[in-house]
């Protein structure tokens, strides 16, 4: 079998609150391979959204070991893993985070223009990107004239511009109503079929859970069980 592109060891990760020691992460271990959609479920404090910063290189874990692409992130340096991030890892956040002074199309190609891309170069790929997620009449209109629908497409043309190794989701449906979340999924289902994009997510979301062929199902840190539906 081919080398995991995620491989998380034996992680474990507490924080003190008031003093008192909270264990988000108790022992985890799991992997995703490339081309997966894959989901952490859990509710609120199963620690899922912590995994999903230690694996983005946001948080480091008291003990255990997390690969991206075969590179252990803890040996890095704070400067390596911010490259490690910004060529191997994208982002899909619930609040879309787009920079609102940026057009559509600026936001996408900004990620591209961090890693030194051509602006010819980044130019390209981001109508490319932006043609993947249908909003190519809308690439120059700013994130307060659209939809959050459309602004989440805009923020997943943002993650799929570099193609990176993993895009990890927290919660990507979360702001969105139930018709605009299903089309939202349908598109990232879409992306990862014919594209072979490769998803993690942290959610809770029954409709995330059903259509992810990988869940970690995790409850107060710890990681219960992993069902697999792979085809």
């Amino acid at each position: 079998m081919s080398t995991p592109v995620l491989e998380v060891k034996n992680v474990s990760r507490s924080y003190a609150i008031n003093k008192v020691p909270v264990h988000a992460a108790r022992d985890v271990s799991l992997e995703v391979y490339s081309g997966e959609f894959a989901a952490l479920a859990g509710s609120s404090g199963s620690g899922k959204t912590t995994m999903l910063n230690l694996i983005g290189c946001i948080d480091l874990p008291n003990s255990g070991d997390v690969f991206i692409d075969g590179q252990n992130t803890k040996l890095l340096s704070d400067k390596g893993q911010a490259k490690l991030r910004a060529h191997k890892i994208s982002f899909i956040f619930q609040t879309y985070n787009l920079l609102p002074v940026l057009s559509a199309i600026e936001n996408v190609e900004y990620p591209l223009i961090l890693i030194g891309t051509s602006e010819h170069e980044a130019k390209r790929l981001a109508k490319e990107a932006i043609a993947k997620v249908g909003l190519e009449k809308f690439e120059h209109h700013y994130p307060n004239e659209m939809s959050g629908g459309q602004r989440q497409r805009v923020a997943i043309a943002r993650a799929i511009v570099k193609s990176p190794k993993i895009i990890l989701a927290d919660e990507p449906t979360a702001n969105l109503d139930s018709k605009t979340g299903k089309e939202i999924l349908d598109l990232m289902s879409h992306l990862n079929e014919v594209e072979k994009i490769t998803f993690l997510f942290s959610s809770h979301d029954p409709t995330i859970l059903e259509k992810a062929r990988k869940v970690f199902r995790m409850q107060d840190g710890v990681l219960l069980e992993t069902i697999n539906k792979q085809k």
